[in-house]
């Protein structure tokens, strides 16, 4: 059993399909390179301007790769779960071979319908018939393909014309229009189904003196790099191209057209009332101001003269196709204009930063042009003023410069005449100027190197730029929100550059190719490939608008509303109540009810290995039991797949609603923010705060100013108190009243003490008596007390006021310690 290995992005990095040429295969080229015709050595004048790569594009779920002299082709379908590892490969591809195919491939573009491929060389083109699907081809090997070499007399490996860059028009005849720039300057329109010479051919250079004398002219004005379609929805702006010189200068033509075109009908209808709304206010002005607005008149009816001739075209083949005479499918516009007016070149006002990697001495180069508009969607611009797209135009340069500026006045269609005189250049604002992070490479690294540009396939303000040290994200919204606000004032913000490859090691190994993609099989994401065959890949995050872009505009709520949406299930139940269940829908594909063999059902038939000349009721039968089999795994299909669109819609509406809650959260704390109420509590604090200090001042003062006065009550009080204490302490102030109170009392203490071992004397005395001689204490007794009496009787008096004294002094110690307490009190105060 083989190996296997699952399909995933880590694991296409080790694809066979990225490896280099077998050494077989490069012998076998020199071989017949050898017996065939000589090998052309490039020019030198070729190295003016570095080579630009492209040799990685998808084709819906197909990857191609140019490899040496080889286009590859392998299926990135949902189909292929795992690879096959054999011989140390893993995975296989086709080989797309013709013998056309006889140069270095450096491009290779597929048409808007993904039926062709341009491969392009440094002087030749061939367009390759791809095959219909993926799977329609072998799984390995060589595919043989249709090519249609592109004007050989033209482009052919002797030529002098370089080509610069191809691309398909978006409005080409079941995109068969292909478009190829020279370096002289030189613009061509092919036909597929006539490739041998062009149908169009636009020169964006002045011919050559031929004199022999010297010149002090910029080779690299007599260079053309670059070219792009502009865009628009409904003036003249997608008729207009744009041509790159690679000293900067940026040239504009138009109307320029495919020679059989599909316009959207949409898109014409919108033109002509354009331009007729545009001649009709320009003839206005004219008749107003004399002498005004005579160039704009003559342009306005040249412009509506080309519409008009544009229209009648479309009504003729209309017509045509519905008496279906002959077939016509497009119009072809062969009329006889005037000539083209070639405007520029642009002026760049403000102009860019001279910045760059490498050498300050050397020239950098212009190598690639991006255009692109970017605005708010149909509901975001019903509640701005500014809901005008912007033009956005950027420049890449050798050096690692990027020139982002937009177009403010677009251009517009002009033709060489009398009527139109008018000599003004087109005006563009460089915004910023970007210079790219590049390592320190050898000066040669910066002279060979050509960034490109590539879009993002979800977003109009993101562009990648794709050269030889790597791959460069470049985010554009900060400063397109910040000027698409009504009242902004501030300084625009920078746009955000991010590093997402870089070739590292030494020597550097360029980056050949790109892709970006965004496809339910891969992700959204960005992929590079290297000289060496290296595929290095990252995936990025989408990003949350933080506008309506999910959800249409808010509406007031209406009780109808809420009655109607009351009836309809909760998403949130409906997903945790009916959880699903991936394992049962495989299962029930997989391993249906009812079994699913046709051939099982083949077999039964009679001759059913030999060749039938007629169809009997059993082949009938059996093909009727087929049928059916089909028809249950069709149905069963079908309804696993309704399963998880219905699957897809709850969670759609789940996040419907929780964008829709934040959204409420963020207008209620907008609301908030805005209220009047917080303003005002806000200066109620403050307020407050103030008062508090002003009050605290104002008891401090009085405190400091408070003087109190006695009253007579207090006065007789403290008199009261000044008695107590003279009495008490003998005396006060200058007049003496007396020995103290305090006085009598000690020495009434002293007595007391001096009498008392006296009395305890007698008393046990007399004990003693009565104890030894109870008779004779008897009578001493009864003798005594009569004699005792007197001094009993003054002892008995002697203790009663020493007593009363005792209780006074006590007394008046706490009527002092009181009015002690309350004097100091007092005095404090």
């Amino acid at each position: 059993m083989a190996q296997t290995i699952p399909f995933s992005l880590n694991t296409l990095r080790s694809h066979s399909i990225f490896l280099p040429t077998s050494v077989s295969s490069s012998s076998s080229f020199a071989n017949a390179a050898t017996d065939g015709e000589w090998e052309l050595i490039d020019k030198p004048t070729d190295d003016l301007v570095g080579q630009k790569m492209g040799r990685m594009v998808m084709r819906d779920k197909d990857l191609l790769v140019a490899i040496g002299r080889e286009v590859r082709m392998m299926s990135l379908g949902s189909g292929e779960r795992e690879w096959e590892v054999k011989d140390g490969k893993v995975g296989t591809y086709r080989n797309l071979h013709s013998p056309s195919l006889n140069f270095a491939i450096h491009h290779v573009i597929p048409n808007p319908t993904g039926r062709l491929l341009a491969v392009v060389g440094h002087h030749q083109i061939v367009v390759l018939v791809l095959p219909k699907n993926s799977y329609s081809v072998p799984q390995s090997g060589e595919v043989e393909c249709r090519a249609i070499p592109i004007d050989e007399f033209q482009f052919s490996p002797s030529s002098n014309d370089i080509i610069s860059k191809v691309s398909w028009h978006p409005w080409g005849e079941s995109g068969n229009s292909l478009w190829v720039l020279t370096a002289n300057g030189n613009l061509r329109e092919y036909d597929i189904l006539q490739p041998h010479d062009p149908v169009q051919t636009f020169n964006f250079l002045p011919e050559k003196s031929t004199g022999a004398k010297f010149t002090a002219i910029d080779p690299l004005s007599r260079h053309a790099t670059s070219f792009a379609f502009s865009k628009g929805d409904v003036d003249f702006s997608p008729t207009m191209v744009y041509v790159l010189i690679a000293n900067g200068d940026l040239y504009t033509m138009g109307p320029i057209l495919p020679l059989h075109t599909e316009l959207p009908i949409r898109y014409l209808q919108g033109l002509k009332a354009y331009s007729e709304a545009r001649l009709a206010k320009v003839q206005g002005q004219a008749r107003n101001v004399f002498g005004a607005s005579g160039a704009g008149l003559g342009r306005a009816v040249f412009q509506a003269q080309w519409v008009e001739s544009l229209v009648k075209q479309v009504k003729s083949a209309e017509e045509v196709r519905s008496r279906r005479d002959e077939e016509v499918d497009s119009p072809s516009r062969r009329t006889t204009h005037r000539a083209l007016l070639r405007q520029g070149p642009v002026v760049f006002s403000p102009g860019p930063q001279d910045v760059g990697n490498g050498d300050e001495d050397e020239e950098q180069v212009a190598t690639d042009l991006y255009l692109s508009e970017d605005g708010p969607s149909d509901e975001e611009a019903e509640g701005s003023t500014a809901s005008e797209k912007q033009r956005i135009v950027a420049i890449a340069w050798s050096g690692g410069r990027v020139d982002i500026g937009l177009e403010v006045e677009k251009s517009e269609p002009r033709w060489l005449s009398s009527r139109d005189t008018s000599s003004a250049s087109p005006i563009i604002p460089i915004v910023e100027s970007i210079l790219l992070p590049y390592p320190q490479p050898e000066p040669e690294a910066i002279q060979s190197n050509a960034p490109t540009f590539h879009s993002d396939p979800l977003y109009n303000d993101i562009f990648y730029v794709q050269h030889t040290f790597g791959v460069d994200s470049v985010n554009l919204r900060p400063w397109l929100t910040e000027l698409r606000k009504d009242n902004s004032n501030s300084d625009l913000p920078v746009s955000e550059v991010f590093r997402l490859i870089e070739s590292g090691g030494s020597p550097v190994k360029p980056v050949v190719g790109a892709i970006n993609f965004c496809n339910i099989t891969l992700g959204y994401g960005l992929a590079a490939l290297a000289s060496t065959g290296q595929l290095a890949f990252v995936e990025m995050d989408l990003q949350v608008a933080e506008s309506t872009a999910v959800l249409p505009p808010p509406t007031a709520q209406h009780p109808a509303k809420s009655t109607i949406s009351s009836d309809q299930p909760d998403s949130r139940s409906l997903l945790l109540a009916r959880p699903l269940d991936i394992d049962r829908l495989i299962k029930s594909i997989l391993q249906p009810s009812t079994p699913f063999n046709p051939f099982t059902a083949l077999k039964r038939l009679p001759d059913a290995g030999k060749p039938s000349a007629s169809i009997t009721p059993e082949h009938l039968r059996v093909l009727g039991e087929i049928s059916s089999q089909v028809q249950s795994r069709t149905q069963a299909i079908r309804s696993a797949s309704e399963t998880i669109e219905k699957r897809l819609d709850l969670e759609v509406q789940e996040m419907q609603r929780q964008i829709r809650l934040l959204r409420e959260c963020q207008s209620k704390i907008q609301a908030l923010k805005r209220h009047e109420a917080i303003t005002r509590a806000e200066r109620l604090l403050e307020n407050q705060d103030r008062l508090a200090t002003r009050l605290d001042d104002v008891l401090r003062d009085m405190a400091e100013g408070s003087r109190p006065e006695i009253g007579s009550s207090e006065r007789k009080w403290f008199e009261e108190l000044e008695r107590l204490e003279i009495r008490i302490r003998g005396g006060g102030g200058v007049v003496s009243k007396g020995k103290a109170l305090a006085t009598k009392a000690q020495v009434l203490r002293e007595q007391l003490a001096a009498l008392r071992p006296i009395l305890a004397e007698q008393q046990r005395e007399e004990e003693l008596a009565s104890t030894t001689a109870p008779a004779t204490t008897m009578s001493q007794h009864q003798y005594g007390s009569k004699q005792l009496k007197p001094l009993e009787a003054a002892l008995g008096v002697r203790s009663q006021e020493l007593r009363r004294l005792i209780h006074r002094m006590e007394t008046l110690d706490m009527r002092v310690d009181a009015a002690g307490g309350a004097n100091g009190a007092a005095y404090d105060d």
